[in-house]
């Protein structure tokens, strides 16, 4: 347990520090958690995406990785949301890459804009969670 002093006196995390830790749990394979703003998701994904491309691994199986291991909650009203639901979100709300897609305005909108998708919440954060799925045999 941490004492009063370290708490009130400890280094703090920042937002990066904070995704680096996560997306190290994730590179050691272990399941990991992180709640960050929503704003921050797009640096986010980026991050992750560069750090297991460095491990070796290939686009596909990335994509893969992320639709099975990746959940996203809301911490304030628990809407769910997987891994390939969060990167559709980010794709479809990223004006930069919207224009390949025929899609727009309601839930990415609001992803986009930093908001929780469910449009009477009004919370600006994600609690990732990083649950790697164990290969059966």
């Amino acid at each position: 347990m941490m004492s009063i002093w370290a708490w009130l006196f400890g280094p703090r995390q920042t937002p990066d520090s904070q995704i680096r830790q996560f997306i190290d749990g994730i590179a050691e394979g272990g399941p990991a958690e992180c709640q960050l703003s929503i704003n921050q998701y797009p640096h986010f994904r980026e991050t992750l995406y560069e750090r297991l491309k460095a491990e070796g691994l290939g686009d596909s199986k990335i994509v893969h990785m992320v639709k099975d291991s990746l959940v996203g909650v809301c911490p304030q009203c628990g809407a769910r949301m997987n891994g390939e639901y969060l990167d559709w979100l980010w794709v479809t709300g990223n004006p930069d890459l919207s224009v390949v897609f025929v899609s727009g305005g309601g839930r990415p909108e609001r992803f986009s804009q930093g908001k929780c998708v469910i449009e009477w919440c009004s919370s600006r954060h994600v609690t990732l969670h990083w649950q790697p799925r164990q290969s059966g045999g």
